[in-house]
């Protein structure tokens, strides 16, 4: 199962470190296992030096297993209200994830940052005396080139970190899925599976040492 994953659905990004590897793997799994984590999980971000390295792609091949589908993206207003209106709108509509894409100049957010510390959402309908009240425990992303995020905000993320080492890195070739995006809806049943299998591995174990440990 993980070498499915490892050496199909991500073999070809250029990932930095072995962090950012386990990080998008993480993620991928993240969709699977969200209902069972009682509290608020990270932002995924996947980041790198210059456009066109792979940053969009990765994190919507990781959460496509889990949707169906490729997910859709939303972009960042520099606006700070703009933000509380999106995620207002999210409570309402009900996602399972939230998708934040070419976040551009400093990332600093109190609403997001708030959102992120907590499954439960309220906010007053601008101009109305309604409020929205819902759950926000969304499997969050986000891609942004060399971003500028606020010291809140680093401690809500995990950074993905792609570098292909060129100045155009989209002319790249030479891929093992030149078309991955079509690899994953093909092969979903496979990557589901996969994803079965690693968190079940994960719950024997956890299981196996709370037991040793009795």
């Amino acid at each position: 199962a993980l070498d499915l994953v490892r050496n199909d659905l991500f073999v070809d990004f250029p990932f930095a470190d072995d962090a950012s590897r386990a990080h998008i793997v993480a993620l991928y799994l993240l969709p699977f296992v969200r209902r069972m984590i009682d509290g608020p999980t990270v932002m995924h971000m996947a980041t790198a030096p210059t456009a066109g390295t792979g940053k969009t792609l990765v994190i919507s091949v990781a959460l496509a297993p889990a949707l169906g589908d490729m997910p859709e993206t939303v972009t960042v207003s520099p606006d700070p209200s703009e933000m509380d209106k999106l995620l207002t709108a999210k409570v309402i509509e009900g996602p399972g994830y939230l998708f934040l894409d070419n976040i551009a100049g400093k990332l600093d957010n109190a609403s997001l940052a708030s959102a992120l510390t907590q499954v439960r959402f309220n906010r007053r309908l601008l101009g109305t005396n309604t409020t929205v009240s819902g759950r926000a425990d969304w499997v969050w992303a986000g891609t942004a080139n060399n971003p500028d995020i606020s010291e809140e905000l680093t401690r809500r993320a995990v950074l993905i970190r792609l570098d292909a080492g060129l100045e155009k890195p989209d002319g790249r070739t030479g891929f093992k899925h030149p078309d991955i995006a079509r690899w994953v809806k093909e092969h979903r049943s496979e990557l589901v599976t996969a994803a079965v299998t690693l968190v079940r591995n994960w719950q024997e174990n956890a299981a196996g040492r709370r037991a040793a440990a009795e």
